[in-house]
């Protein structure tokens, strides 16, 4: 086989010791005689990933805060890494075949069957490494950058079938090379490629390709990363997993590998996996992007430092050249021991040896091990905890509207509301508009009682207050605990209507709420207070009245650390509350106003995860603590934005009656419902054409059909119709506060 690798890299044996302060328990890890790997990369990059630990990660997070979720069926092969902070999660019939090493602050929850290893309290031996890692002047992106392009690809973007050698090519029966390295400024064997994204679909394959066993590739990518539909970028030749690094740059979107499922892990990635699956092979380091393989294949390494790293559906990393044999995870002792307990453990074990341990310890450690070794523990603990508050953070969140068409529901993927984990806190909003007033609409979430999927829990949505209607606008406001079933942490959520209407969402997910307590049970109820407030057909909104808790002039009650998650929604569907103005305008010759961004009051940022321009602006603001009764937090709509500036709707026909004229558009719908200011140009009936520095009042209902004042008799066709965004709508603000995790 002309492709196959035709050497393979020697690796030494070695045996890694993670030890906690002297205060606390010594707990020796066999990682299966993890082999440590031979120096690949250039020297600098290499430098960066030295020592015996972060080359043989299949998984390693930064700590960002960086969250693994893992949803069966899915697999990794080898250790996970995670450093303070974040959360583990691992549900479904998902498989981890090696040990996982959690940092003091990285939570975890596992339900799936195969309980991998778990070793907490890790961060003196993985914060040493992450820094390793981000060391901005020795880092691995640091070293990367130092590295001068010595491959070209065509237009800096991967989007098609290519491959890639270096000067070391001297002809292979079957392989043709499509670019060279041209030059050698890193020296002879180190390779880099610059890119500004990679974006390889339906079955494309990228080929890396070299003869010599000390070549090495590094791919530094400023843009997209995506590899879905079966593409794979898989090596050739002498090229091992640890001689390519893909560098994605900077923040951006997600790095994305999807395809098709690999459940059965045994035969992928050896020595390029020929099987028509999404497939990357290499190191994938992304510091500040999120990963999701969904599903997707790494045979190599992934680290990750964006907000979460989540594989499902079958996705897998295997690291296949670290762990050559299935690891095991052999603790010299079995114990779980809580913060500042003080405990006395005895075991005696059978095949490994023998230890003794007496200790203070503030570790916690949850272990179910394919080990080698039996151990008994006998141990007697005072615990004397000490609860440390962890404010709310919001970490992810989405929006969407079911278009001007309207329906029942929010559309075929229902409502996004981020990535997300078990026990995490999501407050959804959701809006309609009618051509009536009232709406008289029933908004109905996913579900209202608690319920058991196939995989896990789906607890209940739980409303706040009522749905409030201003005209012919309703909004309503809803919280959910993320539970543990597959279905859940997809991430998305239908809301249903009881009638055909026009309607959009927007969601703002919290993680550190007291839903995910640790030092005491998690609460039912995350929320503390509730405070709401209308207007009518103004420019502001800001919340009034008394609060659930009974906070008066629109205040409300705020417990210590924790944060506020405000919902603001409006008629106006050229408009959200928060959002910036347009410079560009519909004047018809009177001059555009200078814009005026929408604003927030009282600390409140935003805003976040906008529904806006279609169905009703909706939007999210947020805030931290700052005293125990806050606000109220008032909000302002941008002055203004104007929907198609300077080009207008264009215009089928119109009618007149002499009193009355009736438009038709054949560029699609008005968008606005009720009456708005604007004007119309160019058609063929003069008599229809709004004199310059002048507007008309224009009544629509949202359709392609509006009518407007005038004196003209007959008819006429074309031109075009403009619309000037009236800044105002029909308004609700709801806020809320959230409790904190203990």
């Amino acid at each position: 086989m002309a492709l196959m690798r035709q050497n393979s890299k020697k690796w030494g044996a070695a045996v890694y010791r993670y030890r906690l302060t002297a205060a606390v328990c010594v707990i020796v890890l066999l990682l299966g005689m993890l082999p440590s790997r031979a120096s690949a990369l250039c020297t600098a990059e290499d430098k960066a990933l030295g020592g015996e630990g972060i080359k043989n990660f299949a998984v390693l997070t930064l700590g960002s805060p960086t969250s693994l979720r893992i949803v069966g069926p899915t697999n990794v092969v080898g250790t996970i890494g995670m450093a303070s902070h974040g959360k583990f999660v691992e549900t479904g019939h998902s498989s981890v075949t090696g040990s996982v090493l959690l940092g003091n602050d990285v939570s975890h929850s596992v339900s799936s069957p195969s309980k991998p290893a778990l070793f907490t309290d890790q961060d003196s031996f993985l914060s040493p490494l992450v820094s390793q890692l981000l060391n901005p002047a020795s880092g691995l992106s640091a070293a990367a950058d130092l590295l001068k392009p010595d491959i070209i690809i065509p237009g800096g973007v991967l989007n098609g079938n290519l491959t890639i050698c270096d000067q070391n090519y001297v002809g292979v029966a079957g392989l043709h090379c499509d670019v060279f390295a041209t030059s050698s400024p890193n020296g002879p064997n180190c390779h880099d490629v610059d890119l500004t994204g990679v974006n390889l679909k339906r079955g494309q394959k990228l080929t890396i390709y070299s003869q010599s066993t000390s070549a090495s590739f590094t791919i530094k990518d400023s843009g997209t990363f995506s590899v879905t539909g079966g593409a794979q970028i898989t090596l050739g030749g002498a090229l091992s997993q640890a001689d390519v690094l893909f560098d994605v740059v900077g923040k951006g979107a997600q790095v994305t590998i999807n395809g098709q499922t690999t459940t059965d892990v045994s035969g992928v990635c050896d020595f390029g996996d020929p099987s028509p699956k999404s497939q990357v092979e290499g190191i994938l380091f992304a510091p500040q992007r999120n990963v999701v393989l969904n599903p997707g294949l790494v045979c190599g390494e992934v680290i990750a430092g964006g907000v979460e790293m989540a594989m499902a559906a079958g996705a897998a990393v295997v690291d296949r050249e670290a762990h050559t044999s299935t690891p095991t995870a052999t603790p010299t002792a079995t114990a779980t021991q809580t913060a500042t307990a003080t405990a006395t453990a005895t075991a005696t074990a059978t095949a490994t040896p023998t230890a003794t341990a007496t200790a203070t310890a503030t570790a916690t450690r949850t272990a179910t091990a394919t080990a080698t070794a039996t151990a008994t523990a006998t141990a007697t603990a005072t615990a004397t905890a000490t609860a440390t508050v962890v404010p709310p953070s919001n970490q992810t969140g989405g929006s969407i509207d079911n278009s001007f068409a309207g329906g029942t529901n929010l559309g075929q993927s229902g409502c996004p509301v981020g990535n997300v984990l078990s026990n995490e806190l999501t407050i959804v909003a959701v809006n309609l508009i009618s051509a009536s007033s009232p709406p008289n609409v029933t908004i109905t979430p996913p579900n209202t009682t608690d319920m058991v999927g196939m995989t896990g829990t789906i607890p209940k949505w739980t409303q706040l207050g009522s749905t409030i209607t201003v005209g012919n606008y309703e909004q309503a406001l809803f919280w959910h605990k993320i539970g543990t079933d597959t279905t859940e942490l997809l991430g998305n959520f239908q809301f249903t209507f009881s009638s055909s209407v026009r309607a959009s969402c927007s969601a703002l997910t919290w993680q550190h709420t007291c839903l995910e307590n640790v030092a005491s049970a998690p609460c039912t109820n995350p929320i503390l207070d509730y405070s709401f407030g209308t207007a009518s057909l103004m420019n502001g909104v800001t919340q009034t009245g008394t609060s659930m808790l009974g906070a008066t002039s629109g205040q409300i009650m705020v417990p210590t650390s924790g944060a506020i998650d405000g919902a603001y929604g409006t008629s106006d569907t050229f408009s959200a509350f928060g959002i910036a103005g347009n410079a560009s305008c519909n004047d018809n010759g009177s001059g555009c106003p200078s814009p005026q961004g929408g604003t927030f009051g009282l600390g409140m940022t935003g805003p976040f995860f906008d529904a806006a321009g279609t169905n009703g602006g909706l939007v999210h603001g947020k805030k931290g603590f700052t005293a125990t009764t806050d606000g109220p937090f008032s909000s302002t709509l941008p002055i203004r934005v104007d929907p198609d500036a300077g080009t207008g709707l264009s215009l089928s026909s119109i009618t007149g009656n002499g009193t009355t004229a009736t438009g038709t558009t054949s560029g699609g719908n008005l968008g606005y419902i009720g009456s708005l200011q604007g004007y119309i140009k160019s058609n063929g009936n003069p008599g229809f054409n709004t004199p310059t520095m002048t507007t008309v009042t224009l009544t629509t209902n949202g359709a392609t059909t509006f009518t407007f004042p005038n004196s003209t008799n007959g008819s006429g066709s074309g031109g075009s119709v403009f619309e000037q965004d009236p800044a105002v709508g029909n308004d609700v603000s709801q806020v809320v506060s959230i409790i904190p995790q203990l």
